[in-house]
């Protein structure tokens, strides 16, 4: 049975053990006013009067349980363990200082580890979905596409932590940031803003062939039509450890700025290459490209130089700055843990859940179908900066156009130097997904 923050419970393999400690600073006060019952039960919520408001599945009394489907052993591990203390901080501060969902409702999480594997994934799901509201979490992309018609036969509203443009198509989803291709866009517009790059460069992209890449290359492509230029592609598999081939094909074709959507390891990867056959040039990566620990190996040179990543939420700093460093690093059970991008996005997407599940109370109806309902009211949820405001009203469109862009940092507390908040750059603000 999940706990109420004194750590994550895993089913499957791979058990995490995390200690818990001192709850995170509160991030939102969210008041809410409820309405309506399906069994006419009163919730002690909102001013001291008893009020009522529909509940379903997930619901047991005054326990609320939302699903988080992670990857704590797969490719994406690092991030996803660093995404498990944050919801588990987030959320027993919140109950704490809330007194859960509607005054009423303590929040409760069931785990499972996917492994970064569809198979196992859809399992898992299929295990879990009649025990929660709502998913708090489906990581990846091959993943969050694998389930979307379960989601919609569930009236199950989810966060993907995947920012694929097409898994917006469905309005069960509640993506938290600009989808890939909005922030590579970002990302590269930046750089020529600086001046890093020339209008008119040849530019590589090295991808994954899934979902993922592809709409990620979709970005890099329409920042080329718009710049008069070149694009050289490089296709990879989550699983390739040495781009060496890639690097020397992008040399010869004379690039002048690589893009990388794959792995923390594979950015190292990259930087170590360029490096090797003297490919000086700027890299940028997106999504979950970088990690602190990129800063403690070979590659640590290449990354401070000329390394930027573009992403949909802040680093700590903008979330909860060093009271949640002094949390984490209590929950970690290390006083000098240094935790990845991964730790921020958790606390943007379990904010964004809050204010979801708070719009169904104040609509009188926290079943499945009335969370799917509220989700898709909100036309400018505000986390506070800790991404753009989001607009679920239109499916199949980036919830918003601003990003983060990022720059390795080995003098700042979390590694990481914010050196564009909120940024929208000219071809992001005019871009049209293809049809």
């Amino acid at each position: 049975m999940p706990g109420h923050g004194g750590g994550p419970r895993w089913r499957s393999a791979g058990r995490v053990s995390l200690a818990l400690g001192v709850a995170a600073i509160t991030l939102l006060a969210a008041a809410c006013s409820s309405k309506g019952d399906d069994e006419e039960a009163p919730a002690p919520g909102a001013s001291g009067s008893a009020t009522v408001v529909k509940t379903g599945r997930g619901i047991s009394g005054t326990e609320l349980t939302l699903g988080n489907l992670n990857d704590v052993t797969g490719f994406f591990a690092a991030s996803g363990k660093d995404l498990a203390v944050a919801y588990d901080l987030f959320w027993k501060d919140y109950n704490e200082k809330n007194g859960g969902i509607c005054k009423t409702y303590k929040v409760t999480l069931e785990n499972a580890d996917s492994g970064y594997n569809v198979q196992k994934a859809t399992t898992e799901y299929a295990a879990m979905k009649t025990k929660v509201v709502a998913m708090q979490m489906v990581l990846g992309s091959a993943i969050a596409t694998a389930l979307s018609e379960d989601l919609t036969a569930d009236d199950m509203v989810a966060i993907p932590l995947a920012w694929s443009q097409s898994i917006s198509d469905n309005p069960n989803y509640a993506i938290v940031g600009s989808t890939y291709d909005v922030e590579i866009i970002n990302g590269l517009d930046y750089l020529l803003e600086k001046n890093l790059i020339a209008k008119g460069v040849k530019i590589g992209h090295i991808y994954h062939d899934s979902e993922y890449g592809i709409n990620a290359n979709a970005g890099v492509k329409y920042f080329a039509q718009q710049n008069g230029s070149e694009v050289f592609e490089q296709k990879i598999s989550a699983l390739q450890a040495d781009l060496s081939s890639q690097v020397t094909a992008l040399k010869g074709n004379g690039v002048g700025v690589i893009v990388l959507t794959g792995t923390p390891t594979q950015t190292s990867a990259l930087a170590t290459a360029t490096q090797a056959q003297g490919l000086n040039v700027p890299l940028l990566g997106n999504g979950p490209t970088y990690t602190p620990e990129l800063l403690n190996g070979d590659a640590k040179d290449v990354l401070l130089d000329r390394f930027h990543f573009s992403g949909p939420n802040g680093a700590l700093s903008t979330v909860a700055g060093d009271q949640a460093l002094a949390d984490y690093r209590t929950a970690v059970g290390k006083a000098d843990a240094i935790p990845t991008p991964a730790f921020s996005t958790g606390y943007a997407t379990a904010t964004v859940m809050a204010k979801i599940l708070e719009a169904a109370c104040a609509a009188g109806d926290l079943t499945p179908a009335g969370v799917v309902a509220a989700k898709n009211s909100l036309t400018t949820l505000d986390t506070g900066g800790m991404t753009g405001k989001l607009d679920y009203s239109k499916p199949g469109i980036s919830p918003t156009r601003q990003s983060f862009i990022v720059k390795p940092d080995a003098d700042a507390d979390v590694r990481l130097e914010i050196v564009a908040e909120l940024y929208e750059g000219p071809n992001a603000k005019t871009y049209t997904r293809a049809s």
